[in-house]
This record gives structure tokens, sequence and C-alpha cells, in this order.
């Protein structure tokens, strides 16, 4: 019976390479720009579809031994040889557009695309808008999606490279449109339209087009009322000036900046977690701050270990008063924020732009007893129910919770920056969760006294409920809702995709309310959270994501609930040892 051996020691292509070096065998003689260049027909062939088809087609180019090649250059095709035989491709900013050329007319894919991923690779400010007619050119949609990216991220630097007036409009429209767009400020991307627009004077037809994708809200009023509405094309174009008069009135309506809904206030930014701690400031994780990993079906909640070096937290911001615990609900990129300052002891409201960086203060709730209060929001009214008040001794304060409970509930309205008393809670109580859903804010859980006493040390003698109400602006009244399945303070609710779920707190509880509202059913027994208080935010940017913050001393577990289902995956967050987490919210931060 015959037997098959591998011989390792024939090597074709090296003899074939060796060949060519020497000039040994050469059936094809290429006429490049009057130059001759020698090679094998069947290598050619192998390597380009175009050889291919000369040679083995019915051409007489498939009977000559020498033929003319117009569509390279020679450098080009020396190169492309050398290549071949070589395995060896030598690219530099100067050549690979011949290169690419040659490719292309050669049809010889694998030299496209390395030339292709050099091109990425060397992507610049004085580059990319060179490289990115070549990817046009040759529709290379993976330097395309580079180079555009790069472009959205460097757009200050990028900008006042020259090439930039000679792109299309179509370009400088997907450039404002991309949410990722990077600035300091949106004056460099008003200056960046303007020298655009004043390239061409034919482009001036544009003008209100492209001027509409500014942030203008995000320009200062001195600034818009000055520089800007006094450049030609703006001044003389009844719409731009409509654009500019419409940023100007948001500046001017301060506490409806949060309802109104243009372009003309767009976030330049990403989605941000915002970590607020126990003192004066808070971090975020910039960007897209969540890792998300493939669930293991073994094991629901899912804690993977990750290396975050690359997600660092920065620290985004400093809240202007000390506080001990703050409540906070989140209205586009706004956050209002609500807690006690922990040097006067007086309550405390003020509200966040993710915008601009900024800080107001609002109206001063009515009220002492704002830690541990239930807030959430409906349309544009936020409401603030029940929590405790800080005993004013700072000696008493820091060994014992000053246990004035309330069960005053007071509503914000947002456009008139005032409040007004509501009906009060059934009784009173703290630390219960609560959140919007279906027209009504529903307040799940929470602590309350269990004996007569006003100061409780170190928090004793404080009992849990399952209790839930559901409060009716429209009415004016607060409605009995199904009790959770079992006591519970300091619950998290939140809704995803129209499913009010109710999780963690001191039983680690994890339910949902039944499509019928008459019941809550068990989703997971337990959650493997490491303390009994943890928060949540719902990411308003697909509603139907909801992060869950485990607020460990030394680390914070996040957990994600997607498309209400049980898709539970897990990061840690590098926020440091010993931090206390107050609040967080998702805000589009500038990165």
């Amino acid at each position: 019976m015959a037997t098959v051996h591998a011989l390792e020691s024939i090597n074709i292509m090296d003899g074939l390479t060796e060949q060519w070096k020497n000039g040994e065998f050469c059936d094809a003689k290429l006429n490049i720009e009057g130059n001759i260049l020698l090679a094998h027909k069947c290598v050619l062939s192998a390597a380009s579809e175009f050889f291919r088809s000369m040679f083995l087609g019915d051409y007489k180019e498939s009977k000559k031994d020498e033929v003319e090649v117009k569509g390279v250059t020679h450098s080009a095709m020396q190169s492309i040889l050398v290549a071949i035989y070589t395995k060896k491709l030598k690219l530099t900013n100067k050549t690979v557009a011949d290169l690419l050329s040659a490719a292309d007319f050669l049809q010889i894919a694998e030299i496209t695309e390395k030339c292709e991923q050099h091109m990425i690779a060397k992507l610049t400010n004085v580059t990319c808008l060179q490289f990115l007619k070549l990817f046009d050119k040759y529709s290379l949609e993976k330097g395309q999606k580079a180079a555009h990216d790069f472009i959205v991220k460097n757009f200050k630097t990028v900008s006042i490279n020259k090439d930039f007036l000679n792109v299309s409009k179509e370009a400088i429209y997907s450039y404002l449109t991309d949410e990722n767009l990077q600035v300091d400020q949106e004056m460099d991307v008003f200056y960046a339209v303007k020298a655009w627009l004043e390239y061409d004077e034919t482009r001036l037809v544009f003008a209100a087009e492209i001027m509409g994708q500014i942030s203008l809200a995000l320009i200062p009023p001195d600034v818009l009322s000055g520089e800007v509405r006094k450049v030609p094309f703006v001044r003389d174009n009844e719409m731009c000036m409509d654009l500019v008069f419409e940023a100007l009135n948001y500046h001017g309506n301060v506490h409806s900046q949060p309802l109104y809904i243009g372009t003309v206030n767009k976030p330049r930014g990403k989605p941000s977690l915002l970590i607020i701690e126990e003192g004066t400031s808070a971090h975020s994780a910039v960007g897209q701050p969540l890792y998300t990993v493939s669930n293991d079906s073994t094991n629901l909640w899912h804690v993977p270990v990750q290396d975050l070096s690359k997600r660092p937290i920065t620290s985004q911001l400093s809240i202007p008063f000390a506080y001990r615990t703050v409540s906070l609900v989140t209205y586009r990129n706004f956050m209002f924020l609500f807690g006690v300052d922990s040097r006067s002891f007086t309550p405390v409201s003020m509200r966040y732009d993710g915008n601009t960086n900024t800080w107001i203060n609002l109206a001063p709730i009515p009220r002492e007893a704002v830690i541990g209060c239930a807030v959430s929001r409906i349309g544009n009214t936020i409401i603030v129910a029940g929590g405790l008040a800080v005993h004013k001794n700072s000696e008493l304060a820091n060994r014992y919770r000053y246990m004035n409970l309330t069960l005053d509930v007071h509503k914000y309205d947002i456009q008139r920056d005032s409040w007004s008393k509501c009906a009060e809670y059934p009784f009173k109580f703290a630390y219960a969760g609560a959140c919007e859903f279906k027209g009504l804010m529903y307040v799940a859980g929470g602590e309350f006294f269990n004996v007569p006493q006003r100061v409780v040390y170190l928090g004793r003698n404080m009992g849990i409920t399952s209790s839930v109400y559901a409060y009716d602006m429209k009415g004016d009244i607060w409605l009995r809702k199904p009790d959770l399945p079992e006591d519970c303070g300091s619950p998290c609710l939140a809704v995803v995709d129209e499913k009010l779920y109710a999780f963690g707190g001191t039983g680690h509880i994890f339910t949902v309310l039944s499509e019928g509202g008459g019941s809550w059913d068990i989703v997971q027994d337990v959650m493997p959270l490491s303390r009994s208080h943890c928060l949540s935010v719902v990411h308003e940017h697909d509603e139907k994501t909801v992060f869950i913050l485990d607020g460990d001393f030394n680390s914070s577990i996040v957990f994600e609930l997607c498309d209400g289902e049980i898709n539970a995956r897990a990061d840690s967050l590098p926020i440091g040892d010993g931090i206390d987490i107050s609040s967080f919210a998702i805000l589009t931060l500038k990165q």
C-alpha cells in the first residue's frame, strides 16, 4: 500500500522569487511608462485578477511576451512585484495613494487592504482629510468610518486644516449631527461652519440648514448677540437670525431650559455615569461608562474581571455645598439635586446643567426634612415625599440621627421655579424607593418609627415596611397599591420596557409588578449585593436599560437589566476605597 510523504524542503515560491530576481524564465514583460519590468505570468495571474483575465482570456496580450499596462505607474508596479514575490509591502504616506490606485486597478485585494490599514494607522490632523478622499474614492468602508470618527473626535484641530474647506456639504452635516462630536466650546463649531460657508459663496444657500445643526444655546448670550449675529450670512438670513433669537430666548428663560426640545441646545459629549459621593464632589466615567459582557446562563449575576485602566474615573464637577446625603432626579441633560448643607444644616435645592457644567440655585424646598426623600418627576413637575432632618447640633448630628420624620409631600414646578404642598403621605417615612410609572409616582417600602422616640441612637428602633402607594397628581391623592412581597428598606424602583421593577434594599428583593398591576412577581429571590442599600438609574437615551449601583465602601458593582429581560451584567467601577456613594445619574458630558 502506497504512503504519502510531506516534502518540506521544496518551496516553489522561494524558487520563483530567486528566478525573478535573476531574470530567469520570466515570460512576462510589462511595459510600464516605457520601462520594462520582468515577471512570471503564472505568478501575476495567481496574485491579480487583472493579469489572470489578461493572460487567460481571449485578448491579444495573452499571446504576447511584452504587454503595455497603462493603469499604474512604474514605481507602484515595482513595489507591487516586490510585494507579490517577497510578501513584503513597503508603504509610506507619500506612496500609499499610488499603490492603492495600482492595487485597485490590478484587482489585488490584499494590497488594497494593507493600504487601507496603513492609512487608518497614520490618521492625523493633517492626513485624515487627505486619506478620507482615498477612502471615499475606493469605497473603503473601514477607512471611511475611521476617518469620520477621527474628525469628530478632533474636530477643532481638523477643521482649521485648509483641506476642510473642500469637504462636501454632506460631510459637514454628518460631522455636526454626530453625537460623538467633541469640541471645547461650541464657538469652535461655529468658526468651522463660518469658514466653510464663506469659502465658496454658492454654499451660502445652505447657511440656515447647517447653522441649525450648531448647538447655539451652548454659546454665551453675549457672544451670540455680539459676534455671531453680526456675521453677514447670519445677519442677512432671516432663518439664521431666527435660530440666534431662539438660542437667546433659551438663555433668557433659565428655568424653562430643561423643558426645551430643539437642536439649539443639543448636548455635546457622551452618556456618562456620574457618581456622587458623600462630601462636595462627584466623579464621572466619561464616555460609555459600562462594559457589558455576555451573560453566563449558569450564573445570572455575572461579575467579570476586567482591566478598567482604559476607562478611568475622572473628576467632573464640584458640588457647591457640603452635604450628607442627596436626592436627585434628572430631566434631559439637567440634574436636580436636593440635600442638606452639612455646615449650616439648611435645605439646599440646586440644578446642574450637563451642557455647560454649571450650577444654579433653585427656590428652597419649604421643609427641613430632605434626607432620604422619595423623589420622582412627572412631566414638568418634581415630587418630593417623606424624608428626615439631621440634628442641627453638629456634635449630636455625628452621634445620632435626628429622626424628625415627615409625611409632607411637596411638588416643584420646573418652569416656574416654585414649590407647593401636596396631599400628605399616609405615614411618616424615609428611604423608600420611588419612580414614575404610567403617570403616577410610585413609592415602595422604606423606614418608619416603630417606637415613639425622636432621637434614635445609630438609627435603631426603625421599622421597615412593604407598603406601596402611588400619587395621582391630577387628583392630588395617594392610592394604595399591592404591597411588596416582603418588608424592604431602601429599595430601588425603575421602569424598564414599560415594566415596573423593585429590587435591592434590606430584603435584596428583585420583583416586577404584574401586567394587571394586582401583584408583584418574584424575578429572583436574592440579588448579590454587598450592602442593603443600592441605587439605580434608567438610561434615558434608550429607556430600556437600568443600571443598579451597589454602594459598597470599597467597591461598587454595576448591574444591568436590559430590555425587560434578566440580562444582568456587572463591572467594578474603580472609584477608590472608602468612598460612600450618595447618588448617581447618567448625563451627557464633554469628554
